[in-house]
């Protein structure tokens, strides 16, 4: 539970990072941070108040959390991902286009790097 937990922070914590150097990809996980982050944080804190209970129903209670923490930590890994080929596609669209005009304007240059 304690490893599900701070790899779900790292994550979000990387997630928020990331809305707050680039603003323009918000709606891409509006759902999830409207959504899916405070309905864990809500389970996080059931989890917390079961914890000491000692029965039956409190052990299952615990172990839906816990599978669930691997799940939402698998979907803040597909949002990075996501968010990351998006950025990827967008680098890919400006580096083409500079080209073209590079071309066009006759400044062709063949970068070693570039090999």
């Amino acid at each position: 539970m304690k490893q599900q937990t701070i790899q779900l922070y790292q994550q979000a914590e990387q997630l928020l990072d990331w809305l707050q150097s680039r603003p323009e990809s918000q709606g891409d996980v509006r759902r999830f941070a409207s959504y899916y982050l405070p309905t864990t944080l809500k389970l996080l804190k059931a989890y917390n108040d079961v914890e000491d209970q000692n029965s039956s129903v409190s052990d299952e209670v615990e172990s839906n959390i816990v599978g669930f923490l691997h799940k939402i930590n698998g979907a803040f890994q597909t949002v990075r991902e996501k968010l990351l080929k998006h950025a990827a596609m967008d680098i890919s669209a400006e580096i083409s286009a500079m080209n073209v005009i590079l071309n066009q304007d006759g400044l062709e240059y063949e970068s070693p790097l570039l090999k």
